[in-house]
């Protein structure tokens, strides 16, 4: 399967809320612990958590080319210092490849929790992650390219339209995960 190291940042660029003074800065978020990283096996919903890197079990669907994963991959930025009503103007999530083996035109469904403030993972509760409430707002990310060689830094699709919904949530504050 395709295999991801996943304490990689997630660099944010963005404006204060109305009221502020309008000044641009970049922050830059990272994966705490290897407990704010999870696999959720989608069929179980067993959770796996404090693993050195997270993979996707990528297997053809039947149909043609298509290819669907077993899992899905969770990630949990702590302490994110970011006013409720701020906009993000750009967000990628850098990742790692660890293995060479994420083929052109893999498509990655990417949302964020539709929560004020994500809760730990709990891997003694199987399905826990896969019910939490998910954004309205998706990107659809698309490997323009293989990836090559172990290592090979990989940026997702904009991503600020996941965090605009979260940081317009009335129970969004700064410090929230």
């Amino acid at each position: 399967g395709t295999h991801f190291v996943c304490r990689q940042a997630s660099a944010v660029d963005v404006a204060r809320p109305t009221g502020v003074a309008s000044v641009s800065m970049s922050q830059t978020f990272v994966v705490g612990s290897g407990f704010d990283a999870a696999e959720s096996d989608i069929s179980t919903g067993a959770i796996e958590v404090n693993m050195p890197e997270l993979g996707f079990q990528i297997i053809k669907n039947g149909y043609g080319n298509g290819r669907i994963s077993y899992n899905e991959i969770f990630l949990r930025f702590n302490n994110v210092n970011i006013a409720r009503g701020a906009l993000a103007n750009s967000v990628k999530l850098s990742i790692k490849a660890a293995a060479a083996t994420c083929e052109w035109n893999t498509q990655f469904s990417i949302w964020a929790e539709a929560a004020d403030d994500s809760a730990p993972y709990d891997q003694a509760t199987p399905g826990s992650l896969n019910s939490r409430a998910r954004t309205d707002a998706k990107v659809e990310w698309v490997v323009e390219h293989d990836w090559s060689f172990f290592g090979e830094a990989q940026e997702s699709e904009d991503l600020s339209p996941l965090l605009n919904e979260i940081f317009a949530r009335p129970g969004w504050r700064a410090g929230n995960a």
